[in-house]
């Protein structure tokens, strides 16, 4: 795969040490990535999990009206790796058709409504662990947000049921961890 520089905000504090680890600790044989961009995250979980991890990319690609992926360089991009499937699909539909994963992550300009939409109907085909990018007060405060007057994804947080575990990870851009087991995962 070519060496490429990411523009994702990921790659600003190397996130790929945390889908790195959370790899390790989940070694999932599933994995679905919504939201592509520039495939940081999506190369990260390639790279961290198994050649038989079914690994599954979607995105609305020239469909998304603001900055979006190409789903011909996303698609060159992951052709060698026969475990990954590259899909145009809807965030809030694609859920309806899925199997569960291991590990779903989420990056679709969320905001405190996609956090709800992926609580009600991502979390439950989850199996391990759902990450959404986001969480900290510094995300929430990002231009976007602020012009379209967006729900803050900590006021989401704040409101959610005692019973759902999860661990943000406030470095820029954040990430958010739903952890479905009981078990402890040391994410950072």
């Amino acid at each position: 795969m070519n060496k490429k520089k990411f523009s994702s905000s990921y790659s600003q504090n190397n996130f790929d040490i945390v889908f790195k680890k959370i790899c390790g600790a989940v070694k999932p044989e599933s994995i679905l990535e919504i939201g592509l961009l520039d495939g940081y995250s999506l190369k990260s979980f390639v790279d961290h999990s198994s050649e038989d991890t079914k690994i599954i990319g979607v995105d609305l690609f020239e469909g998304y009206e603001y900055k979006n992926a190409n789903f011909e360089y996303i698609k060159t991009m992951f052709s060698s790796n026969k475990n990954v499937e590259i899909v145009h699909g809807d965030f809030y539909s694609y859920y309806k058709n899925s199997d569960n994963f291991d590990i779903i992550h989420i990056d679709i300009s969320n905001d405190g409504d996609t956090y709800r939409f992926s609580i009600e109907n991502y979390l439950p085909i989850t199996n391990r662990v759902l990450i959404l990018e986001g969480g900290s007060e510094e995300r929430d405060s990002v231009h976007w947000m602020k012009k379209y007057q967006k729900p803050k994804i900590t006021e989401f947080l704040n409101s959610i049921e005692s019973d759902i575990q999860y661990q943000t990870i406030e470095l820029f851009p954040s990430i958010t961890i739903f952890n479905k087991t009981n078990q402890q995962i040391d994410f950072i």
